[in-house]
């Protein structure tokens, strides 16, 4: 009986334990985190999608986070990808100062670092560039050390951050002539790791497809290789859930890659199913190249509209900017110009 009493007595404890726990951890968590994490999560996935709609995700995310320094941390990190988009470099780099100030998750201040990247390259800001590029390699190798362990939505966080940062850095090294960095860059992209990311895989097939990432082969093999990756980006962005950005991206590319006419030849040779799907007027082949051009800006001629009523554009595009007779900051194997 004695013993029955310690037992039940003991079970009462553990109980009691357990409850308090409960509420202790209860207690701790972020009153929203689930819904920051769903309204970011939605906000990313619609980056190239919508911008509109990609603030306003992030806005939401934004007012709930008040005790989620990394739910604020990473919605401020949406609200600067849409302000670089816009061209809004001061209200971006608010942002990213939010970012610092508000958090100090790892993976939020990594992505941080890689967006102050991009700015100092579009501002031409070589000094900080290399700063804000050390600061982040200094992170990537102390989150490296454990990605493996981290929880499934940190991991693609981090898969984001590290991809994003091969991207930028090539972008940079494209424009300052330096070859061998650039392709370093994009080595270290890792394709199978992108599969859940499919803007992310987007990015990386036009930036390898659109000429100077492969070298190895004949002129030729080059040639056939980087259509590959622009196809497949095309087809892709093509998709149930597309993706008109870098529909309109690949098709300029491609577009690039027919000007000169024994590759225009070649490659029509090689790939004509390819190309009798994407010619969908049954254009003569010398017309090829100006068609894919004019219907990639037609693809977004809604930047052109909002150039004309003073807002931002959603993404610049260089064949439409150079048509209007207007100064063309995009390297031609850059999107335009996220």
């Amino acid at each position: 009986m004695l013993m029955h009493k310690k037992k039940c007595h003991l079970y009462s404890v553990v109980i009691n334990l357990v409850v308090v726990a409960a509420l202790f951890f209860s207690a701790c968590s972020p009153a929203h985190q689930y819904e920051v994490d769903m309204l970011n999560s939605q906000s990313y996935a619609l980056h190239y999608r919508n911008l509109d709609s990609t603030k306003v995700l992030a806005k939401r995310a934004l007012a709930l986070s008040g005790d989620y320094p990394t739910g604020y941390a990473e919605a401020c990190n949406n609200l600067a990808f849409v302000a670089i988009a816009k061209m809004d470099y001061k209200l971006a780099k608010q942002w990213l100062n939010q970012v610092e100030e508000r958090s100090d998750n790892q993976i939020e201040l990594l992505i941080a670092d890689v967006q102050n990247m991009r700015l100092c390259q579009r501002e031409a800001r070589n000094k900080d560039f290399y700063a804000y590029r050390e600061k982040a390699m200094r992170r990537l190798r102390r989150i490296g050390e454990e990605t493996d362990n981290l929880p499934p939505r940190e991991y693609q966080r981090a898969v984001y951050a590290q991809s994003e940062f091969a991207v930028v850095a090539s972008t940079y090294f494209y424009y300052v002539q330096l070859e061998k960095p650039m392709m370093q860059a994009l080595n270290q992209i890792d394709p199978d790791a992108l599969e859940q990311d499919t803007a992310q895989y987007l990015n990386y097939l036009y930036n390898y497809g659109s000429g100077g990432a492969i070298t190895h082969g004949t002129q030729h093999e080059i040639l056939q290789a980087e259509f590959d990756m622009l196809i497949r980006c095309y087809m892709l962005a093509s998709g149930p859930n597309p993706y008109p950005y870098w529909q309109a991206n690949a098709l300029q590319a491609i577009s690039e890659h027919i000007q000169d006419e024994d590759n225009r030849e070649f490659l029509i040779r090689n790939n004509l199913p390819a190309f009798q799907y994407l010619n969908i007027e049954q254009m003569p082949a010398n017309l090829l190249a100006g068609n894919f051009a004019q219907t990639g800006a037609q693809s977004l001629q809604q930047l052109w509209r909002c150039l004309s009523d003073g807002r931002s554009p959603s993404y610049p595009c260089r064949v439409l900017l150079a048509n209007q007779g207007l100064p063309v900051v995009a390297r031609l194997s850059e999107p335009c110009a996220l």
